[in-house]
């Protein structure tokens, strides 16, 4: 029996969540990555600035300041309480949406090293019925790309 090697064990932790490492993305979304501050929620939603892409819509603001000790891209998910009375339908929803996200970031996050920008964003889930995860995953991309297209 082969045990195999998680990617922690041989990454150095001081690694960024979207460095190269031997040619590899470190596909994760840190506790730093995620918007939980309250005065960048209310930024958020006074920009009013938002893309559609599919059954995801992204909040966004690009036009912050740089933040002490952040990441560059700060993301939040939400699925509306009315659409899905259940948490349990909710957090599967949410739970797709990171998944996607986390997996096609590092592209939106190299652009915006290269500009030195900072953002935050919000994406939440618009449609009445639980997508599969293929779908969501398709949203995701082409949400990121007309994101990235906005810099």
């Amino acid at each position: 029996m082969t045990s195999h090697a998680t990617s922690a064990d041989s990454v150095d932790p001081s690694d960024t969540s979207h460095s190269e490492v031997d040619g590899k993305f470190r596909y994760t979304l840190k506790k730093s990555e995620k918007l939980c501050s309250k005065r960048s929620f209310d930024l958020l939603f006074r920009s009013k600035k938002s893309i559609y892409s599919g059954c995801i819509q992204f909040i966004f603001s690009l036009e912050l300041p740089e933040p002490d000790g952040s990441a560059r891209l700060q993301v939040a998910f939400t699925a509306p309480k009315s659409a899905f009375k259940r948490a349990v339908d909710r957090n599967l929803v949410k739970r797709r949406m990171r998944e996607a996200y986390r997996l096609h970031k590092h592209e939106f996050l190299s652009a915006l090293e290269q500009q030195n920008k900072f953002a935050a964003c919000v994406i939440k889930y618009n449609a009445r019925e639980i997508r599969t995860f293929k779908i969501i995953e398709h949203d995701m991309v082409l949400g990121l790309d007309r994101l990235k297209k906005r810099l």
